[in-house]
């Protein structure tokens, strides 16, 4: 088991302590992320304070940090962080063999060529849908800013954030949506519980879901990649509207895609 006191092999005593060469804040978010690769574990504040001999209100302040930009994902109940899958993302082309065990991002590449669409994988953070990774066609690489990594979209509105939501409970997608409403700015729509439950149960029998794309001037449709501890979704976004028979072409693909990447 191991020693949740000492500092992992990754980060050295030196390294842990202050360094007029290296930014504090940013030498600690990273040190934080090669605690989690030595521990390989969730972890709470205090032995992740200890560990990098750290106030414990500073590293709170990193945690959270982390937790909004997508790179930690928080459980509030047990007071624990563990990285979300955008960490290995973020270097996936530097060494793609890593990455890419399962295949899922080879498959999700070959799809935006074979279809010449934008190719999105999203998963939750806190009441959003992050894209943790976006493949786009060259052609509209320019003026079409709305599409990369690390965008926040509407959980309920858009196909992803619906095939997120589809993991969960009635009852806890019902908490989140009362959650949307009373954080939502002025210019956003509520969220009506009922009718966005009824989607999610058709999208579960037909095993995809429609929606919005990165904001209401696209649109998209969805599955669902997994239901282990941070789901995933994988959909196909497009400008303008979808026709029916798109919606139902792509999802085939997008359902078949899952399968073969076995995720």
């Amino acid at each position: 088991m191991a020693n949740v006191h000492a500092l992992p092999a990754s980060v050295s005593p030196r390294a842990a302590g202050p360094d007029a060469s290296v930014v504090k804040s940013a030498g600690r978010a990273l040190q934080i992320l090669e605690y989690f690769d030595s521990v390989q574990r969730e972890a709470c504040v205090t032995e992740i304070s200890r560990a990098l001999q750290c106030p414990q209100s500073s590293t709170s302040v990193l945690l959270r940090s982390l937790v909004h930009l997508g790179y930690l994902q928080n459980d509030r109940y047990r007071r624990t962080y563990f990285p979300t899958r955008r960490v290995p993302l973020l270097g996936n082309w530097v060494d793609p063999a890593i990455v890419r065990q399962g295949e899922l991002l080879m498959y999700a590449d070959e799809l935006a060529t074979r279809t010449g669409q934008t190719i999105v994988i999203a998963t939750i953070n806190g009441l959003r849908a992050q894209y943790i990774y976006v493949n786009r066609p060259e052609k509209e690489s320019a003026g079409f800013d709305a599409f990369h990594a690390g965008v926040h979209c509407p959980l309920a509105r858009t196909a992803l954030g619906k095939a997120l939501l589809a993991g969960h409970s009635d009852k806890h997608v019902s908490q989140l949506a009362w959650r949307i409403n009373s954080e939502r700015s002025e210019h956003e729509p509520l969220i009506a519980a009922p009718e966005l439950l009824a989607e999610l149960e058709r999208g579960r029998k037909l095993g995809w879901f429609v929606g919005e794309g990165a904001d209401s001037s696209q649109s998209g449709v969805a599955v669902m990649l997994d239901r282990k501890q941070q789901l995933l979704s994988i959909g196909i976004e497009l400008k303008g509207s979808m026709s029916e028979n798109q919606a139902l072409n792509y999802a085939e693909l997008l359902k078949n895609l899952a399968v073969e990447a076995q995720v």
